[in-house]
């Protein structure tokens, strides 16, 4: 559902529901900043929880240091970072060789997710188990420039994931996924929106908008929160982890939102 149309669709499914009176009615929200005023027009009472049962350890990797916070926890941890981080793909192939993958990088935009994942595929090795998914979307996908890349990554086990797939082409990239025939996926934030794939690790590289009517402004608190919350699914891993990695220098705060859940932010020095 779009961006644009989410917010009164929910509103009208609420005001149905709210005509109807059931006797039980429980809602689920990480993001939602008034939930009592929500709570209060349906006739609700408020529960709040920071219980995951995953840990999620959120991490901020900067000028040679690293800083750490378990949510839900109160302690930041500061380290020096083991390794120095050249840059995304430098990240992204530690990452993976220390186990923590499948990774899932958040991009801003679709053409920012194809060139990324170009750019990463170009240096990975092809897979024998990556051979099936390729052979998958040939089947599946019209033949475009897309596709073909779709098909090419495929073998490395890489991919991107964007708003241009086909439902085919989603079809077979999301399966994958779940089969964790992926080791790394570029995707915009239309696959945070509370979709349940097996990703351990989260890297968003940026913080601010670079594009359009949006540009020079911070990601919000709740979008930051969706796209951290892919990491870590039960049943499949111990634990998952956002990384952070800023480009610009400023003052790192850990503090509690207003939901009661920890948060990283970044403050920009003007």
């Amino acid at each position: 559902m779009a961006k644009t149309t989410r917010g009164p669709s929910v509103e009208v499914l609420c005001a149905l529901l709210r005509q109807q009176q059931p006797h039980q009615f429980v809602g689920l929200t990480a993001t939602l900043e008034n939930p009592e005023a929500l709570a209060a027009w349906m006739n609700c009472q408020v529960v709040r929880s920071a219980k995951r049962d995953i840990d999620l350890i959120q991490m901020v990797r900067y000028g040679g240091k690293i800083y750490k916070v378990n949510l839900g926890n109160e302690d930041v941890e500061a380290d020096d970072d083991p390794y120095e981080q050249r840059d995304l793909h430098d990240l992204i192939r530690r990452t993976l060789e220390d186990g923590f993958g499948p990774v899932l990088v958040f991009t801003e935009t679709r053409r920012e997710a194809l060139e990324l994942a170009a750019e990463y595929s170009e240096k990975a090795q092809r897979s024998a188990d990556g051979l099936p998914i390729s052979q998958q979307l040939e089947l599946f996908s019209e033949p475009t420039e897309s596709s073909q890349q779709l098909r090419s990554q495929a073998e490395r086990r890489v991919t991107f994931h964007t708003a241009d797939l086909t439902p085919d082409e989603r079809t077979v990239i999301e399966e994958g996924f779940v089969n964790s025939s992926f080791d790394v996926c570029f995707a915009t934030s239309t696959l945070a929106a509370g979709v349940n794939f097996p990703f351990r690790t989260v890297i968003i590289p940026k913080l601010t908008y670079q594009y359009g009517d949006r540009e020079g402004r911070r990601f919000s608190r709740s979008h930051f929160r969706n796209m951290s919350g892919r990491a870590g699914r039960l049943g499949y891993h111990d634990d998952g982890h956002v990384i952070l990695m800023p480009s610009n220098k400023g003052n790192l705060n850990m503090r509690s939102g207003s939901s009661c859940q920890r948060t990283i932010e970044w403050n920009h020095n003007s």
